[in-house]
């Protein structure tokens, strides 16, 4: 995300922020090189070391894609069968 001779000029949160971005747009190299940055900066940082870790996963076991869910034809009501008189005809409308 940013250029290689922009070395250690943000603070450790903004690597982090950087590589969290990266990530989310699936751009794991760049994202583990600014969870390095972060962590040259701060090393004991738990949450930096999570996100790359996670990041080398994804770039070595990339996620399957996505599959559309085949959509089947919804169910056609049919009428109820017509009874006698007024409430008959009613309960035939509503489906009794």
């Amino acid at each position: 995300m940013t250029p290689k001779d922009e070395t250690r000029s943000m603070p450790p949160e903004g690597w982090l922020k950087a590589g969290n971005v990266d990530f989310l747009f699936g751009r794991y190299e760049e994202a583990i090189k600014a969870y390095d940055q972060a962590m040259g900066l701060y090393p004991s940082n738990d949450v930096v070391k999570a996100n790359k870790a996670i990041a080398e996963y994804r770039l070595k076991n990339p996620k399957p894609a996505r599959q559309e869910p085949v959509a089947e034809p919804a169910p056609t009501a049919q009428p109820a069968p017509a009874q006698e008189g007024f409430f008959g005809k009613v309960r035939s409308w509503l489906g009794f």
